[in-house]
C-alpha cells in the first residue's frame, strides 16, 4: 500500500527532513530578520559571535542555588581521660575518668521529588571570584540568555572545553518547542571546579520537527 506523503519542512526556504540540525547560516537567518518579521528563534541578549557551526553558545547567569543535600548529625559519646595532675606511676596508670564528648558527622539528606521541602534552597549570588563547585553536589545556575522557538526543538549540551574538565551542565537537556525563557543548568563536577558568572559554558542546537507545528504541539507550561 502506498504511504501517504507528508509535507516537506522548510528552513530558510530550503526543504529539510525532521531531525535536521540547523547550521550557522540557518541559525543566523532564523534570528536576524527584517523589521516587522517574526524571528523563528529568539535569543536575548544576542551576539552573532556566539553562533557556532551548528549551535549557539550560552553563558552562566549571576545567581545559583544548591540543594541542602548535606546535614550534620550530633553524636554523643565518651572516652577515657587520665587525670592531668601528674604523670601517674605504675600503680596509678589507670586513674582517670570517663568524659562525655560531642561529635558531628556529615550525612546525606534524602531528597523526595514529591516533597519540595527536601530539596529547595535559597538563591544566592555567584561570588566575584567565582563559585567553587564540589563533586557529589548539584548546583543550579540559570543561563544569562533567554532562548525560545516556536519552530525548532532546542537541546542543551556542554561546551566541549567544559566537558573535558569533567563538568556536566545538564541532566535534563531537552527543551520544548514554544518555550521561551532562561534555562536552568544542572552543574555537577568531577573535581572541585570554579564556575563564574557570565562564563561561556554550554551550547544550544536546534532540530527541525517531523511535521509542521500547530498550537497543539507548542509548550503550554508542561
Amino acid at each position: 500500500m502506498e504511504m501517504e506523503k507528508t509535507e516537506k519542512m522548510y528552513v530558510n526556504g530550503s526543504p529539510v527532513g525532521g531531525g535536521a540540525i540547523l547550521t550557522r547560516t540557518a541559525i543566523i537567518n532564523a534570528i536576524e530578520v527584517e523589521d516587522g518579521d517574526v524571528p523563528e528563534i529568539t535569543i536575548e541578549p544576542y551576539d552573532r559571535s556566539c553562533v557556532g557551526p551548528c549551535s549557539y553558545d550560552i553563558h552562566t547567569g549571576t545567581q545559583y542555588a544548591k540543594f541542602q543535600d548535606m546535614e550534620q548529625k550530633r553524636l554523643i559519646g565518651t572516652h577515657w581521660e587520665y587525670w592531668k595532675d601528674d604523670e601517674p606511676d605504675e600503680d596509678d596508670k589507670y586513674w582517670g575518668h570517663w568524659v562525655e564528648v560531642e561529635e558531628w558527622e556529615d550525612y546525606y539528606r534524602t531528597i523526595d521529588p514529591y516533597d519540595p521541602s527536601t530539596y529547595l534552597s535559597d538563591i544566592m549570588d555567584i561570588p566575584a571570584e567565582g563559585l567553587i563547585c564540589y563533586p557529589d553536589h548539584v548546583y543550579l545556575i540559570g543561563t544569562k540568555e533567554t532562548v525560545g522557538s516556536k519552530f525548532y526543538e532546542p537541546i542543551l549540551t556542554a561546551k566541549s572545553s567544559i566537558g573535558r574538565l569533567g563538568v556536566s551542565v545538564a541532566f535534563a537537556d531537552f527543551g520544548d518547542i514554544g518555550f521561551k525563557g532562561t534555562w536552568t543548568l544542572q552543574i555537577k563536577t568531577t573535581y572541585p571546579t570554579i564556575i563564574r558568572a557570565n562564563m561561556k559554558i554550554g551550547q544550544i542546537y536546534f532540530l527541525t520537527p517531523s511535521q509542521e507545528i500547530t498550537e497543539f504541539d507548542l509548550y503550554n507550561g508542561k
